[in-house]
C-alpha cells in the first residue's frame, strides 16, 4: 500500500469559472496549481486561438516583483541580456545562465519603472534569484499568488479588449507593457504572445481574477472561448517556443552534466549581450562563442501516424538526435515539433530518419519516418507583429 501523501494542489484564481465550463474533467498539474486540459474539445479550442479569440489560465507561471535601487544592475548581473538598456513598459525574453555557461532559466521580463520589473518563468529560480541579488539594493518576491493572469490570443483579441474599456491596448506594439484599469480595477497588460498570433497577457489581483474571465469570456459584444493546456500547448509548438522542463532542462536540476545546454545549443544567440557589465557566465559564454555548438535544438516537420515524442532520430542507422516536443498541428496539416539534432548531421547531406513504435493489438510495431529539419518558428499569423496606426 502506498502511504505517500499526494503532493498539495490549488485551483487557480480562476478556478470558480473554469470547472463549471471543463465538461472533460480533464485537469493537470503545474507548480502546484490545477488547470483545466481541455474544456470540451481541443481542435474547436485550437481554431478558437487561430480564427476568434481563445483564453487561458495562465497560473501556473511563477511571477517575481524585483524592485529597488539596483534592481537593473542586478538584473544586468544574473541575465545575458542588458536590462540597462530596456525602455520603461517593454518585455523582453531574458535567459539567466551559471558559471558554466548553461542555462538555469528562462522567463518574460516587464520593465514597469526604473526600478520596478515584473519576471514570469515556468520554473522556480527564487533561491537563485535570492543568491545573487546578495549586495544589491533590491529585493526579490515571488507573487505568484497574489495574481491571476490570463492570455487572450487571436485575431480578434485587440477587439475584445477594447470591448472591455482597454482602449489603451490599440497602439500597443509587440512586447509593449500598459498598467490600466477596467472598470477601475487595476490591470497590468503586456503585448506578449506565445502562440504566433496576436496576444496579450494580463494580470490582476487574485480577488479579481473572477472579475477579468466575466469581463473577456462573456462581453455582450464579442465572445471568445476558454482554452485549455493542450490547445495552448500545440500552438507554442508551432509558434517554435521551447518550454523549460520538456524541451530543455536547467542546469540546476540536471544529473548529468551533459544534458545541460547553452544558449548557442538553444539557438539563443540574439539573446546574449556582451556590450554591458559582467553577467553570471559571461567568461564561459566568451570561451564558447566561437565554437560551434555539439547540438542544437531545431524544428522539424514530419508527415507519419502519430506524434513521437521523445524518439530517436537516426542517419544511417546512427542516432544522431531526438524528439522533445511533437504535436498535429491543424494550421499546417501535419506533424510539426522540436528536436535535438547534432549540428554534424545538420548538413542536409544524408537524410534523417525518426524511429519510433505505434501499439498494434498488444504488439509494438516499429515505424520510420522522413523527417526535415528548419527554424523553429513552424507559424506566425499576419496580425502577430501588426499595429494599427493611433487616430488623433
Amino acid at each position: 500500500m502506498n502511504t505517500r501523501p499526494s503532493p498539495s494542489m490549488s485551483p487557480t484564481p480562476f478556478h470558480l469559472r473554469t470547472a463549471r465550463l471543463c465538461l472533460s474533467n480533464a485537469w493537470v498539474g503545474q507548480n502546484g496549481w490545477t488547470k483545466v486540459d481541455f474544456y470540451t474539445d481541443v481542435l474547436e479550442e485550437y481554431w478558437a486561438l487561430r480564427n476568434g479569440a481563445g483564453i487561458h489560465d495562465l497560473t501556473g507561471l511563477l511571477h517575481y516583483r524585483i524592485v529597488g535601487a539596483d534592481a537593473s544592475s542586478f538584473l544586468d548581473y544574473l541575465t545575458t541580456v542588458n536590462v540597462g538598456m530596456m525602455p520603461e513598459r517593454t518585455a523582453r525574453h531574458v535567459l539567466w545562465c551559471d558559471d558554466q555557461g548553461h542555462v538555469v532559466g528562462d522567463g518574460i521580463l516587464y520593465r514597469l519603472k526604473p526600478d520596478e520589473f515584473r519576471l514570469f518563468t515556468q520554473q522556480s529560480s527564487y533561491l537563485w534569484f535570492a543568491d545573487a541579488s546578495v549586495g544589491f539594493a533590491t529585493v526579490v518576491e515571488d507573487v505568484s499568488r497574489n495574481f491571476g493572469g490570463l492570455a487572450i490570443q487571436g485575431p480578434d483579441a485587440r477587439n475584445v479588449l477594447q470591448a472591455v474599456g482597454l482602449t489603451d491596448v490599440a497602439a500597443m506594439a509587440p512586447m509593449e507593457v500598459v498598467e490600466t484599469t477596467i472598470q477601475n480595477v487595476p490591470v497590468l497588460v503586456g503585448r506578449v504572445s506565445s502562440g504566433a498570433e496576436l496576444g496579450y497577457e494580463l494580470f490582476v489581483d487574485a480577488n479579481d481574477a473572477p472579475f477579468l474571465w466575466d469581463e473577456l469570456a462573456h462581453h455582450r459584444i464579442l465572445l471568445t472561448s476558454p482554452v485549455g493546456v493542450s490547445a495552448f500547448h500545440t500552438a507554442m509548438v508551432e509558434a517554435g517556443h521551447p518550454r523549460l522542463g520538456f524541451d530543455f532542462l536547467s542546469s540546476e536540476t540536471t544529473i548529468r552534466g551533459r544534458r545541460s545546454v547553452t544558449p548557442m545549443e538553444l539557438d539563443m544567440n540574439h539573446r546574449v549581450d556582451f556590450n554591458k557589465p559582467h553577467f553570471i557566465g559571461r567568461r564561459a559564454l566568451e570561451q564558447k562563442w566561437t565554437a560551434p555548438p555539439h547540438q542544437k535544438l531545431c524544428g522539424i516537420t514530419y508527415d507519419g501516424p502519430g506524434a513521437f515524442s521523445g524518439c530517436p532520430i537516426r542517419s544511417k542507422g546512427t542516432d544522431v538526435g531526438a524528439t522533445t516536443s511533437i504535436v498535429w498541428s491543424p494550421k499546417l496539416a501535419r506533424h510539426v515539433g522540436l528536436a535535438w539534432i547534432l549540428t554534424s548531421a545538420m548538413s542536409g547531406a544524408e537524410p534523417l530518419e525518426l524511429h519510433a513504435h505505434i501499439a498494434d493489438e498488444l504488439k509494438a510495431e516499429p515505424v520510420s519516418v522522413p523527417v526535415s529539419v528548419g527554424p523553429r518558428r513552424h507559424y506566425r499569423s499576419a496580425t502577430f507583429l501588426e499595429t494599427p496606426v493611433a487616430v488623433a
